[in-house]
């Protein structure tokens, strides 16, 4: 039973940890989170990989398969990456057009007769889900 456990955590000891680190900006001030700490979360580069095994007593066929997976996963974490940029400029789009409807809706006030333009950009809000972002 020991050497089971103890092939089970050897393994989980081998793995490499994914990290990522986030810096945002809260009441004027920079933080830094392991999570997404806000819309304007910005990521920030970690170098988190050992270098590479050395090749030297790798056989060829050895040496082409790392070559291929290190390539495999450079653009797996490059797509990655490019999906989170994508989801924070989309973010940041949203917030943006919140804050216009919201001005709109505040610039219409309380004088009467506005009840389909007032009606109009509360549908649109409730549609980017405002009160979400």
């Amino acid at each position: 039973m020991r050497p089971r456990w103890f092939a089970l955590l050897l393994l989980f000891a081998l793995v490499p940890a994914r990290a990522a680190l986030y810096r945002c900006e809260v009441d004027g001030r920079p933080l830094f989170s392991d999570r997404l700490c806000g819309a304007d979360a910005v990521r920030l580069p970690i170098d988190d990989h050992a270098p590479p095994p050395a090749s030297v007593g790798l056989r060829p066929g050895e040496r082409r398969l790392l070559q291929q997976f290190e390539k495999r996963d450079a653009e797996a974490r490059r797509r990655r990456d490019a999906a989170f940029d994508r989801d924070v400029r989309r973010e940041q789009r949203l917030k943006a057009e919140c804050a216009r409807l919201q001005q709109q809706l505040a610039g219409l006030g309380s004088s009467g007769g506005n009840w389909d333009r007032e009606d109009g950009l509360r549908a649109r809000m409730n549609a980017l889900q405002c009160g979400a972002h």
